[in-house]
């Protein structure tokens, strides 16, 4: 019985769905120079329409694309739509922290 229990628990934990926002701010923003940096979709990453718009160290980035693969996973289906351009954006090492910056 007590198997039992353990073992639905277990299904029910992972059953349940995870988040699907990312925050660039829990991942290593350290730098020295901008090229430090890359650039990352921080928020939903199941909306239908991401560009990147954060920045996180370059060592973190395999971390980065682990986390967004689990937690693409718990995305339905999504509409096809036709997303507008993305804003041109870059990296910038601002007081020793990644930054995405807009480019003019």
């Amino acid at each position: 019985m007590r198997a039992a229990f353990f073992l639905g628990l277990g299904l029910l934990v992972t059953a349940c769905p995870g988040t699907t926002v990312l925050d660039a701010s829990t991942y290593d923003q350290s730098c020295t120079q901008a090229s430090d940096c890359v650039l990352v979709v921080s928020g939903d990453v199941c909306a239908v329409c991401t560009c990147p718009n954060d920045a996180i160290n370059a060592g973190s980035l395999s971390a980065w694309n682990t986390e967004k693969s689990r937690a693409e996973q718990w995305c339905g289906p999504r509409p096809a739509v036709a997303c507008g351009p993305c804003q041109a954006m870059t990296t910038s090492c601002v007081s020793g922290a990644c930054a995405a910056v807009a480019q003019p």
